[in-house]
């Protein structure tokens, strides 16, 4: 058993759902438990009371009420640890003894509520730690998430920071129940950083519901293209992860896992590859390649994700010169139902004269001849018997042009 799939069962964190939480039966489970799950169970039920003392103990102020309530939708369950009480999770405005912020669950959900003081310097900065969230059946089931929230007394500056591991695996939705305080409500008035008005003239109380973020794991889909970059010398040339706008990052072993049987794989023949949205259906623009090529292609994004440890850093190559010609650089746009990225490789092929274009995807190229390394492929990389299949040489050391 599992300690999260313990603690549950045990009800030693506050654990919700729509359907709110059910009695348990302990029976003779307990005799399976080992004592350091018992110590962490125990430990789990004191923050839990600590949390709902605190909830019902904590001061309400003169001063602005900051509040997200986020309640949990059918097959979502939220639980987590009481808030800590120190300089580093509450460094301003929350009391001398820290009773003026909690992060309390309820038989519904989550709640972080803090009270700011009129008058003061300090505004109010405090964060929820821990707060897990589990969707079994999901593609990914389950993340621990960090709430910190920043309202400024003076000045008013103020931001929101949502940090989850390994990413955000659920969707916040507006609550209809409740009325005011939307999704778009939260965002907005933490979005400038110079503030949305006097801080006491802010409704700073949102009321929304969480669901998953998506269903089962489904195949990504991968077009693949050469990018102009260079003409004649060589240049540095930068190996780097894109992430879409309306994507969250994620980790190298789910977008290895998301390249997988089923996934589709096709090349444009004619251009290069812009960065792909969350679901995109660019593939289609390209042509489907054989298994035996798309093969290099997931090696190659897998290569770039741990060189750029994720994105979060640029690693340069330098091509080989291409004098009187043009240097190409291999990208992959990569598309899946919660994430999507541009990956910009270290392949490259020198093509004679500037605007011919490799007629292969990478890994079936000819590139014996320093300066013609794209005109004709070393396999049949498609369906020849598709009309989007287009006419290339098969076969090194043959002369280029139609076959």
């Amino acid at each position: 058993m599992t300690k999260f799939a313990l603690i549950a069962a045990l009800g030693a964190i506050a654990s919700v759902s729509a359907a709110g939480p059910a009695a348990v039966n302990l029976g003779k489970a307990g005799s399976n438990v080992s004592a350091e799950e018992a110590e962490e169970c125990s430990h789990m039920q004191r923050a839990h009371a600590k949390s709902v003392g605190q909830e019902a103990v904590a001061v309400k102020d003169d001063g602005y009420h900051f509040e997200l309530d986020i309640e949990a939708e059918p097959g979502v369950t939220i639980a987590g640890k009481a808030f800590i009480a120190d300089l580093e999770n509450a460094p301003n405005g929350c009391g001398s003894g820290f009773n003026k912020c909690t992060c309390a669950y309820t038989d519904s959900g989550f709640k972080m509520r803090g009270w700011g003081t009129t008058g003061t310097l300090t505004g109010l900065e405090f964060q929820c730690t821990e707060v897990k969230f589990s969707i079994p059946g999901q593609s990914t089931s389950s993340c621990s998430c960090k709430f910190r929230i920043m309202i400024a007394k003076w000045g008013r500056s103020r931001s929101i920071k949502t940090d989850c591991e390994p990413k955000q695996c659920f969707v916040l939705k507006n609550n209809p129940r409740k009325g005011k305080g939307t999704v778009h409500d939260l965002f907005s008035r933490f979005d400038n950083p110079n503030g949305v008005g006097d801080v006491n003239a802010v409704d700073w109380m949102f009321h929304l519901l969480a669901e998953g973020s998506g269903g089962p794991a489904k195949p990504a889909q991968v077009l693949g293209g050469w990018h102009a970059v260079a003409a004649g010398a060589g240049l540095a040339i930068k190996q780097s992860v894109t992430w879409s706008k309306t994507s969250t990052k994620t980790d190298a072993n789910e977008v290895s896992s998301s390249l997988t049987v089923g996934t589709k794989f096709t090349y444009s023949n004619k251009m290069g590859v812009a960065v792909p949205a969350v679901g995109s259906a660019e593939s289609t623009m390209g042509v489907e390649v054989s298994a035996s090529v798309s093969q290099g292609w997931k090696q190659t994004i897998t290569s770039i994700m741990s060189n750029t440890a994720g994105g979060t850093r640029e690693t340069t190559c330098t091509p080989n010169a291409c004098p009187g010609g043009t240097t190409y650089q291999w990208q992959a746009g990569v598309s899946e139902k919660s994430w999507a990225a541009l990956f910009d490789s270290c392949f490259f092929v020198c093509m004679p004269n500037q605007g011919t274009h490799p007629k292969c995807p990478q890994g079936a190229c000819c590139s014996k001849d320093a300066t013609d390394q794209c005109s004709s492929c070393s396999v049949q990389w498609c369906d020849k018997s598709k009309p989007d299949c287009p006419k290339f040489v098969v076969g090194c050391g043959k002369a280029s042009g139609p076959r």
